[in-house]
């Protein structure tokens, strides 16, 4: 995520991640879970562009200073019906008091 002005206690913000998946794939995200770092406001948006896909959440921030906001790693299905979790993703969230 990159930002300009970090926010600020209690705004609102959207971190991305994008992961690779094959055309077809099934694609689910698993939002992160209420933390003293972040609460998700909306479930996360799932965007394919060609073999990728990105994920989107919109998380209230509530942390002062550096955090890491850990995000639990998606879901992919592939057409043969294999089934992949992914690793966690660790997002780096920078919030001024």
């Amino acid at each position: 995520m990159t930002q300009q002005h970090p926010p600020t206690v209690g705004d609102t913000i959207t971190v991305t991640h994008r992961i690779a998946a094959a055309p077809g794939a099934v694609v689910a995200a698993r939002p992160p879970l209420d933390s003293t770092v972040a609460t998700l406001v909306a479930p996360p948006v799932v965007t394919r562009e060609g073999d990728s896909v990105q994920i989107a959440y919109t998380v209230a921030v509530w942390a002062s200073g550096r955090n890491q906001l850990v995000v639990p790693g998606a879901i992919v299905v592939d057409q043969r019906g294999h089934v992949e979790t992914l690793a966690a993703v660790r997002a780096d969230v920078v919030v001024s008091s």
